[in-house]
């Protein structure tokens, strides 16, 4: 749920800096939540073992990164907002999340 909600909340954010991208404001704003949701998502995907998808949101980690933030016109953000909202969208259906196992108590009866 988590992670779903985190790529959702890029995928809108990307869509509005399609509009906003001259805004410098909401550019640091962009650039910190999409870098954000990319790093989730590389975690989630080295977890499921889709080095691909990794991969991708890689690079996308790195075009958005915030601390050390590569130059980019207002234009060039826009055209590169569009496929990286289609990444983002495709990895809610491809990226599975792996559930982690519940942790068992230790005042459990075990049950026979």
């Amino acid at each position: 749920m988590y992670m779903k909600s985190i790529s959702w909340i890029s995928v809108f954010t990307l869509g509005a800096g399609v509009f906003l991208a001259s805004s410098a404001n909401y550019r640091i704003a962009l650039e910190f939540v999409v870098c954000l949701a990319a790093a989730s998502i590389i975690v989630q995907a080295l977890r499921a073992r889709k080095y691909e998808w990794a991969a991708a949101f890689l690079v996308i980690a790195l075009l958005f990164n915030p601390i050390v933030p590569i130059a980019l016109s207002d234009l060039t953000l826009r055209w590169l907002a569009v496929p990286c909202m289609g990444v983002f969208m495709a990895s809610l259906l491809y990226v599975k999340t792996i559930p982690r196992p519940a942790i068992i108590s230790i005042a459990a009866r075990p049950t026979r």
